[in-house]
């Protein structure tokens, strides 16, 4: 591995050509799309600090999240936990993470349902269960991973 990272000038314009992909699509970019954009700042290592790109990101991920399968669940909250230090999340994000969580819990695989313990694993409490109102929901929430699994 070369570790050539690039440079806030090339970020930004690469977050101005996925805003203006977005805008051109009809209906917006694909879940897909997002994901493999959010996975790629996750890799790199990079919060993406880009206003317009954040917004459309959790904007979409609300209006997309009943068609996200559960490789874009576990895609996106692997990278939550990975740049959860320098990451402000979306206040409802987590609630609906664990929602749409609970509504395909079935359908992950064993390595996706692995990848998204290890990152509820690695998240702030306060991160990794925002959604649960109660203790008992989050309890209900790892029950189902090992039920699944």
């Amino acid at each position: 591995r070369l570790r050539i990272r690039p440079d806030n000038a090339l970020i930004n314009v690469w977050c101005d050509a996925f805003v203006y992909l977005d805008a051109r699509e009809e209906g917006g970019t694909s879940p897909q799309a997002l994901v493999n954009a959010l996975w790629a700042f996750g890799s790199l290592r990079i919060c993406p600090e880009h206003e317009a790109f954040i917004g459309l990101w959790v904007a979409r991920f609300h209006s997309y999240r009943s068609s996200f399968l559960p490789q874009h669940l576990s895609s996106t909250i692997w990278t939550i936990a990975v740049l959860h230090d320098r990451l402000e999340p979306d206040p409802f994000f987590g609630a609906a993470w664990h929602a749409s969580f609970r509504s395909r819990a079935y359908a992950f695989s064993a390595r996706e349902l692995s990848t998204s313990l290890w990152a509820l694993s690695k998240l702030p409490p306060k991160v990794a269960w925002a959604s649960s109102s109660s203790l008992s929901s989050s309890r209900d929430t790892l029950n189902l991973f090992w039920k699944a699994w």
